[in-house]
């Protein structure tokens, strides 16, 4: 599976079955097209190559494999554009994430062109349409092998028809269509938009669960056609879409693709005061970009919204004054994010400035709807546990709940000793909680003046809620910990 096998810290590439090296002859075998696999320590791995003739019905097209013949690690095309601008093209396309060199020879000339890719990273594809200025052509133009007009399918059905993909394409002046897979073994396939012969997207599915616990798509394109590409998981019934704009030639690798997009995290308190400030960690654990939209809001109703992209396998750090400037010094705020790209997680710092002492809450994934069964382990539900609130001398706490729901809601705050006795009941201070709008208040000041340390249960009749509580120190010093959801049911 040489598309899991992506290089970094946590994956290596080791212990690869090998096939015979074999060359690829396109455009009436004139072309000689050569590839040459290295693994992380630059050794060679060989591999294995098939023409896709019957396919497409020309022998323009032909893909390479490593390890696994029903993969399409790396798709090349060679095409005779002499009546266009007295030049034979490259186009090529990879599915792979590993080292290549791609070395292509007209046998009639002995000119060469050589493309290498990058380390560890899922190349764009090639189109070079300058690569050979050996015309005219040493044949007449050919003819299709064989006929299949009339074999047209619009879905392809990857591992063992879990996966169901399908694209929808617009060509401005030409119109608009289903693509028809041209290409399709078990784990990868191809389609095309206007011609058989022209296999515009190649897409591959790999069972990476041994490495990241999910399934991940690559696909990689070699047309500047508006398309979006559909991927319905059969078995969760999750939909994942893909767009391509026109003039480009889009590609990329979703190493999360059974794990659903349509969800947020959040930040329950963010400062940015004269005492305290918070630094927003967010982590892109897949291999695409991720456009993220971040919105802050304070319990009053200010509110900013800002985009930024966080780079594959990277993360965005940055501190709340720079990236919500319009909300000033003042309360803390609750920053809910979202983005179209699975795989990511965050963390905030909040520091007390005067001290220089830090510390460190994980954000809260927020699930698409919470009709669904939420995991055992989750943090978000109608009934939230603060297990810990002191009130002694020593240390002073602060609850914050935040509304993940979508309608105002009534939340009822009941404290508990360590003998577990109901010791107060607050009916009113979080009436009417607004979706993502914090609460947030001293321990102290919602029971009263007591002191002796409590736990406190926040329970809502009809919105999930989620939350975080500080804890300080004389000095002010803070420490931050999530709220657990619990099975509660009201004492009378």
């Amino acid at each position: 599976m040489i598309m899991a096998r992506w290089i970094a810290a946590v994956f290596c590439l080791v212990n690869w079955t090998t096939f015979a090296a074999d060359d690829l002859l396109l455009n009436h075998e004139r072309f000689q097209v050569h590839a040459e696999f290295m693994d992380s320590n630059g050794q060679s791995l060989t591999s294995g190559s098939m023409r896709l003739d019957e396919a497409t019905g020309f022998d323009e097209t032909g893909y390479f494999w490593v390890n696994d013949p029903d993969q399409l690690d790396l798709v090349v095309r060679v095409l005779d554009g002499c009546a266009l601008n007295d030049r034979f093209w490259v186009f090529a396309a990879s599915l792979t994430n590993v080292e290549y060199e791609l070395t292509v020879v007209d046998t009639l000339t002995s000119d060469e062109a050589t493309y290498v890719s990058g380390p560890s990273k899922l190349a764009p594809p090639i189109q070079d349409t300058v690569a050979f200025a050996t015309c005219p052509s040493s044949k007449t133009k050919h003819t299709s092998m064989q006929s299949q007009a009339d074999q047209r399918v619009d879905s392809l059905s990857l591992i063992d028809d879990r996966f169901l993909l399908e694209i929808d394409w617009t060509i401005p002046g030409q119109g608009s269509g289903k693509g028809q897979v041209g290409v399709a073994t078990p784990v990868a396939g191809a389609f095309w938009f206007l011609d058989r012969s022209d296999l515009n997207v190649y897409v591959q599915i790999t069972d990476a669960r041994s490495i990241n616990g999910h399934y991940w798509l690559a696909y990689t394109s070699l047309t500047g056609a508006n398309y979006s590409l559909k991927v319905t998981d059969t078995l969760s019934g999750i939909v994942k879409t893909y767009l391509n704009h026109e003039g480009q030639a889009g590609y990329g690798i979703d190493s999360f693709l059974d794990e659903a997009v349509d969800q947020a995290l959040l930040f329950p308190w963010i400062s940015n005061s004269e005492q305290y400030e918070s630094t927003l960690i967010i982590n892109n654990i897949n291999c695409l970009p991720a456009d993220v939209s971040m919105q802050a809001k304070r319990e009053n109703g200010d509110i900013q919204t800002i985009t930024r992209t966080v780079p594959a396998l990277g993360f965005l750090e940055t501190k709340a004054a720079d990236l919500f400037p319009d909300l000033g010094v003042g309360p803390g705020y609750a920053v809910e994010v979202n983005t179209p790209t699975s795989g990511i997680r965050g963390r905030w710092v909040t520091n007390n400035i005067t001290t220089n002492s830090p510390s460190q809450g994980v954000a809260i994934q927020v699930p698409d709807t919470l009709l669904n069964p939420l995991p055992a382990n989750a943090d978000i539900g109608n009934s939230l546990l603060f297990g810990y609130l002191p009130l002694n001398n020593d240390f002073v706490s602060a609850p914050v709940i935040v509304n993940v729901g979508d309608a105002p809601t009534d939340v009822t705050l009941y404290f508990y000793d360590q003998q577990g006795r109901v010791i107060a009941s607050d009916f009113e201070s979080a009436r009417q909680l607004q979706p993502f709008r914090p609460f947030a208040r001293l321990t102290l000041d919602l029971v009263g003046g007591r002191l002796g340390n409590v736990s406190m249960v926040a329970h809502s009749p009809d919105q999930p809620l989620s939350g975080v509580v500080f804890v300080f120190n004389d000095d002010g010093e803070p420490a931050i910990g999530n709220a657990s959801a619990i099975d509660f049911v009201p004492p009378n």
